[in-house]
């Protein structure tokens, strides 16, 4: 992580969650109340409050993984399950008859629709428009947009913009060689100084350009490390809200009420009123380290 003092303030959007925006700057793991969990990366943890789960889970990996600097708007929903089995007679739920599913229950039958065909992977860069439903199994790769009102049934390629029900190949964003040399540019592993520095390049020159310009430049990239701030997604009355429980570092729990002071005020700042100023800071997750 950046190790640098660095620090802003900032006022809070109206429409977004504070939480969201205080975690943008660290790899985050979220537990939901299935016993399914993922990971998000830096900047893309509003896209666990659209994750559906079902019956609870039956492994212990991760039902979805979510790359750096990804994007999701309104309306959105990723199922990590719930597929009926079509092959079966009956592949109704019995949701109105709860008499049958506790007989069936005690047959050892489930009706619920709790098979999943694996975990969702969505890469970096990853941009998904409103009402966009995205199946279990599905892969998006880096760079792809995925339009207004999609259903993802399979997976999508690096860079494509895909659209329809169900979502199909529209066209690709760049041709094949700017493609690689924005996968050998990796501008999504940068740490956040770098991408900081380099914005203004990035958002003007092509991918050509700017590879051969990365090159005379120092970039600084990401430490990738198995560090991650632990949140729980409680969903009550409809609504996903996300609750830090501390931090996980090489699958070693640490609780939020033993971490350092300064981090726990960080962290409190999620309470802080919409359109508030506050202070984001990025180098408060390099100092917390297992004793």
């Amino acid at each position: 992580m950046i190790t640098n003092n660095v620090a802003y303030t900032c006022k809070m959007n109206p429409n977004s969650a504070p939480i969201t925006a205080l975690l943008a700057p660290y790899p985050c793991k979220v537990k939901f109340q299935t016993g399914n969990w993922g990971i998000f990366g830096r900047g893309s943890l509003d896209i666990a409050k659209s994750v559906m789960t079902f019956e609870r889970s039956q492994t212990d990996l991760a039902s979805i993984i979510v790359g750096d600097f990804c994007e999701m708007a309104g309306d959105c929903k990723i199922l990590l399950g719930g597929e009926h089995d079509n092959e079966r007679i009956l592949n109704n739920t019995m949701g109105n008859f709860p008499f049958l599913r506790s007989n069936a229950k005690k047959a050892g039958m489930s009706f619920h629709p709790s098979s999943s065909r694996g975990a969702v992977h969505i890469g970096h860069n990853v941009v998904i428009s409103q009402r966009v439903m995205i199946r279990s199994g599905v892969t998006i790769d880096n760079g792809a947009v995925i339009g207004a009102g999609a259903v993802v049934t399979h997976d999508i390629p690096a860079f494509a913009i895909a659209a329809g029900v169900p979502a199909r190949l529209v066209k690709k964003r760049f041709d094949e060689e700017s493609i690689a040399a924005l996968l050998a540019l990796r501008w999504w592993d940068w740490e956040l100084l770098s991408l900081s520095e380099h914005l203004g390049a990035l958002h003007t020159f092509s991918p050509l350009e700017m590879l051969e310009y990365s090159k005379k430049q120092s970039i600084m990239y990401e430490e990738r490390s198995d560090k991650y701030v632990v949140l729980s997604a409680i969903k009550q009355d409809s609504i996903m809200n996300l609750v830090c429980e501390g931090v996980e570092i090489n699958r070693q729990f640490i609780p939020l009420s033993q971490l350092p002071e300064n981090f726990q005020l960080y962290i409190a700042q999620a309470h802080a009123k919409h359109g508030q100023e506050i202070m984001i800071m990025h180098h408060l997750f390099s100092e917390i380290t297992v004793i």
